[in-house]
């Protein structure tokens, strides 16, 4: 039971010293994984809009490709003229 009563009393100075030191690092853990969350949400944005770019892409490529082709249309369903 003295160990436990001497610990207490050791503990409170500790708590008293420290405690708002503590108390600042988990504010500054707590901010800095917001950041990382926000980060990681605005790099994956970024990628799901170039992803979305990149097949917009193939898919004119593909489009155009076709068109050539089914009888040399251009893209907008009409006769080439160069023909």
């Amino acid at each position: 039971m003295e160990v436990l009563t001497s610990f207490k009393l050791l503990w409170k100075p500790f708590d008293a010293k420290f405690g708002d030191t503590i108390d600042n690092f988990r504010r500054h853990r707590d901010v800095v994984e917001k950041e990382a969350e926000l980060s990681h949400m605005i790099e994956a944005a970024g990628e799901r809009n170039a992803q979305r770019e990149e097949r917009a892409i193939i898919r004119v490529e593909r489009d155009t490709e076709e068109a050539a082709r089914k009888g040399k249309h251009d893209v907008f369903g009409g006769k080439c003229d160069n023909d």
